[in-house]
């Protein structure tokens, strides 16, 4: 049985109206390149992580750190500020499958 805290946390979830919306490459660049906020950069760590970890299709070798990953998909925001209308997921991909093309 769930404690009464817990099931209105669950109520209140799923009352909320459900949108898809995902982020593109302008709303995430703000958070990969902003230099004033470190809680920032965390974020943007993990949503590089969470794409890659998620992918099936990219050949990232083993003994790339989360920080390269990130550094790479910000390297990429930085060259390519043409692409930043895309979903960001497809820019993670596109720079990940850029740095490390599978053979």
């Amino acid at each position: 049985m769930y404690d009464l805290p817990c099931s209105i946390l669950v109520v209140v979830a799923l009352a909320k109206p459900v949108t898809a919306e995902f982020l593109d490459g302008n709303r995430i660049s703000r958070w990969c390149l902003a230099e004033l906020y470190q809680s920032s950069e965390w974020f943007c760590d993990g949503y590089v992580a969470g794409v890659a970890d998620a992918s099936k299709e990219l050949c990232i070798p083993s003994s790339v750190t989360v920080a390269q990953t990130s550094d790479i998909f910000k390297k990429y925001l930085r060259n390519h500020p043409e692409d930043r209308h895309l979903n960001a997921q497809s820019l993670v991909f596109r720079a990940l499958s850029e740095a490390w093309p599978c053979e």
